[in-house]
């Protein structure tokens, strides 16, 4: 029973990192559309409608990035403390796929 609870808590945790992963690459994938659509429109003499459909386009990824990459940054450091200074804390055992950062 203990290690379905463990599994079930490892799944969870995963699960909702991979969210916002997932959420941040339909956005960014939704938003590369876009901007495809406004070179087409561009092409059928709709200048005005592309030009306005890019800028809103490219803010609208910028201001959903911008503050994902700065908080997963800040997650990070938080995680696993600065190698730069020593205070660089080794991941558990239990965290897969990530390197021990005393290898680095």
């Amino acid at each position: 029973m203990k290690k379905i609870k463990e599994w079930l808590t490892r799944r969870r945790e995963r699960r909702e990192t991979e969210y916002s992963k997932r959420r941040l690459d339909f956005i960014i994938f939704n938003g590369m559309g876009m901007i495809w659509c406004s070179y087409i429109l561009a092409w059928f003499g709709k200048n005005e409608i592309a030009e306005t459909l890019s800028k809103t386009v490219v803010t609208a990824i910028i201001g959903v990035l911008i503050p994902y990459l700065v908080t997963k940054t800040i997650e990070n450091v938080n995680k696993y403390g600065s190698k730069l200074n020593g205070t660089a804390n080794p991941p558990s055992s239990s965290d897969k796929g990530v390197d021990n950062m005393r290898d680095l």
